[in-house]
């Protein structure tokens, strides 16, 4: 079980896994963005669009892979959209958001490799933070 930090409104609550993972983000955006390679990339126009692309792409992927690797069948298409049950697999995330992610840049005209070098540099940040929680 996952701490409650507080509740809004009913059934709305502010966990901290939750919390810990917004923070991450923001961090992880932050340094980016201070980083020389992001201005030699000229990665200022698409940035935000990527960003929103790897959060939507992660949650996709990562619900996706849970689903296929549970028991329960998977052509369930009620279970495709419980996800106030839970139910995200870490690597479908990673999966998702590498195939999204690397599409889009390379569709742009940047290099997907200088892209994924900049972005590696501080991924392990956003992940150690969103695990404390």
């Amino acid at each position: 079980m996952k701490p409650i930090l507080f509740e809004i409104y009913g059934p709305i609550a502010i966990h901290s896994y939750g919390l810990c993972i917004a923070v991450g983000l923001l961090l992880f955006i932050f340094f980016v963005q201070q980083h020389p390679l992001f201005k030699k990339l000229n990665l200022e126009p698409i940035f935000f669009n990527v960003v929103t692309l790897g959060i939507f792409s992660g949650l996709l992927g990562g619900r996706i892979l849970y689903l296929i690797s549970q028991s329960k069948p998977f052509w369930d298409i009620t279970r495709w959209f419980t996800i106030w049950e839970g139910g995200f697999a870490i690597l479908g995330g990673i999966m998702g958001i590498l195939i999204a992610v690397s599409w889009y840049v390379h569709k742009h005209g940047i290099s997907d490799l200088a892209f994924l070098d900049l972005v590696s540099l501080y991924t392990p940040l956003l992940l150690s933070i969103s695990s404390v929680g």
